[in-house]
């Protein structure tokens, strides 16, 4: 398939397949909605470059990696049950947590270019379960006394000025 081909002006993805053996890559579209969209994937799923703003009717099982790169996301919330690789939200500004995401992937998650970054970014599931089992964002406050308790858990670094830039601490 050559690159060009995935620079098809869709809108919607009506009619896509339940299953897919391989790659499913919609990328540098114009969708707004990931309705119709493939259910189980045995390789990796890519809607970058769109116009999202929900991940709802993503595809609940990607074996591979999973990436939602530069949408207007605001949320992680119907994000697919099950990723096999890594999970990329980067590049979505308004993404400020990770409620929602899924707690079964065996990658590395990806949160460059949004506030998040601010606090973290290439972690891994475990990581991500510690921060939301001990409620470190709620709305826009950080709870600074359970943010450094997970960060000194997992030896990560708290630059508190860029958190301030994106975040209330209490």
């Amino acid at each position: 398939m050559k690159y060009e081909e995935f620079y098809n002006e869709l809108t919607n993805l009506e009619f896509s397949p339940e299953y897919v053996g391989s790659y499913f890559i919609c990328t540098e579209n114009r969708l707004t909605s990931l309705s119709g969209s493939t259910k189980k994937i045995n390789s990796s799923f890519d809607c970058g470059y769109n116009r999202l703003t929900s991940l709802e009717y993503s595809p609940r099982w990607v074996d591979g990696w999973f990436s939602c790169f530069n949408n207007e996301l605001n949320s992680l919330e119907f994000s697919p049950e099950y990723v096999g690789g890594d999970f990329d939200c980067s590049d979505n500004s308004n993404l400020t947590n990770i409620n929602g995401y899924t707690e079964k992937m065996n990658g590395v998650f990806y949160c460059y270019e949004t506030p998040l970054q601010s606090i973290f970014n290439r972690v891994d599931q475990h990581f991500l379960h510690a921060f939301n089992f001990y409620k470190i964002i709620k709305d826009d406050t950080v709870n600074l006394k359970r943010l450094k308790y997970v960060m000194d858990l997992y030896e990560q670094r708290i630059d508190l000025d860029k958190i301030q830039k994106y975040y209330r601490l209490v």
